[in-house]
């Protein structure tokens, strides 16, 4: 989860750095107002911290999904390399193998859509 601010100046979306996940650890580590300088346009303003908003990380969902894809691979070829025709229940086993890593990513992106969403909602009324 990202944190972003809105630049007053130029409309342009500002990464925050910090490692608080919930929205009232962030106001004690930002003290209610933060400096924050504008990479494209240079001006220095102040925010409130109910300016903070948060967003997915893009890259941290596309990593996540390939140790999931590459742990699916390696399973279903391990289980089909040893077991594949020699038991009836390698044709049951199979989609389990496929739907035990996507249960666990879809898990992820569940929490971390609510999270987002409480850190959002929360910092709007604060």
């Amino acid at each position: 989860m990202k944190k972003k601010v809105m630049c007053k100046n130029c409309r342009k979306e500002i990464t925050i750095r910090t490692c608080s996940n919930s929205c009232d650890d962030f106001s004690v580590s930002a003290r209610k107002t933060l400096k924050i300088t504008c990479k494209k346009c240079g001006k220095v303003c102040k925010y409130d911290d109910r300016d903070v908003y948060a967003v997915q990380n893009g890259l941290l969902n596309l990593l996540i999904f390939l140790i999931v894809l590459a742990a699916i691979g390696t399973m279903g070829y391990f289980w089909c390399h040893c077991y594949l025709g020699k038991t009836f229940y390698t044709y049951i086993v199979l989609p389990i193998i496929v739907a035990i890593p996507v249960m666990i990513y879809s898990t992820y992106l569940k929490s971390e859509n609510t999270k987002i969403r409480n850190f959002n909602r929360l910092s709007k009324f604060k």
